[in-house]
C-alpha cells in the first residue's frame, strides 16, 4: 500500500508539454478556442486536454491501489497512459490520427497535430475544426472500448469520425478514401493493429 503523500502526488508530465498547455495560452488563443464553431462535446474534450483534466489511467491511479490500476494504458498495455499517450502517443491512436489527417485533407505531421491541439502552432479555423472532430471521435471510441472492454479498432474509429462529419453535412465517405485507408491498413503489420 502506498503512503498518503505518494497517493496524492501528481503525475510528472511528458513532452510535448511539461505543464498545462492552458497556462501558456494567450488571451488571443483562448478567444480563438472559444470562437471556433464546434460541438459542445468537442470543446469539452479539448478543454480537458488543455487544462490537463483528462481521465487518464495515470490521473485515476490514486483512486485504486497500484495492483488494480498501475496507470498503464488499457489499449496498448505497454506504457503509462498520461494525456499525451491517451490522445496521440499510443501507437494505435497515432495511426488513427494519420488516417484522419489523410481523410480530412490535412497535411500535418504528428508533432504539428500536437502543437495545433495545444495552440503552440497557429492553425486556421478549418484545421482546428477538423482536429476537434478527430479528437472527439478518438475520445468516444476510446471510452466505448474501455467501458465495453473491446480492443481498439481504427476502422471503427474512422467510421465514428465519418459519421460525425456526415451528421454535420460534410461528405468524407468517398469510396476512394475508404479504399485507400483500408489498403493502407491491410499493409500494416496486424500484430500492432489488434490488441488481444
Amino acid at each position: 500500500m502506498r503512503n498518503d503523500k505518494e497517493a496524492r502526488s501528481l503525475p510528472t508530465p511528458r513532452p510535448p508539454y511539461d505543464f498545462s498547455p492552458a497556462t501558456k495560452m494567450t488571451t488571443k488563443q483562448w478567444k480563438l478556442f472559444w470562437r471556433v464553431p464546434m460541438a459542445h462535446g468537442v470543446r469539452t474534450v479539448w478543454w480537458r486536454l488543455l487544462t490537463q483534466k483528462l481521465s487518464t489511467q495515470e490521473a485515476l491511479r490514486h483512486i485504486r491501489t497500484a495492483t488494480e490500476n498501475p496507470g498503464m494504458c488499457k489499449i496498448c498495455k505497454k506504457f503509462i497512459e498520461d494525456d499525451y499517450h491517451m490522445i496521440y502517443d499510443c501507437s494505435l491512436k497515432s495511426s488513427f490520427w494519420k488516417a484522419a489527417n489523410h481523410l480530412l485533407g490535412m497535411e500535418l505531421t504528428g508533432p504539428e497535430i500536437c502543437q495545433a491541439l495545444t495552440f503552440e502552432k497557429q492553425a486556421d479555423d478549418q484545421v482546428l475544426i477538423h482536429l476537434g472532430d478527430t479528437l472527439r471521435a478518438l475520445w468516444l471510441h476510446h471510452w466505448r472500448g474501455i467501458i465495453e472492454k473491446y480492443p481498439w479498432n481504427n476502422t471503427h474509429a474512422m467510421r465514428q469520425l465519418r459519421n460525425q462529419l456526415w451528421q454535420k453535412g460534410e461528405n468524407h465517405h468517398s469510396d476512394a478514401m475508404i479504399s485507400q485507408y483500408e489498403t493502407a491498413k491491410a499493409n500494416e503489420v496486424y500484430s500492432d493493429a489488434v490488441i488481444e
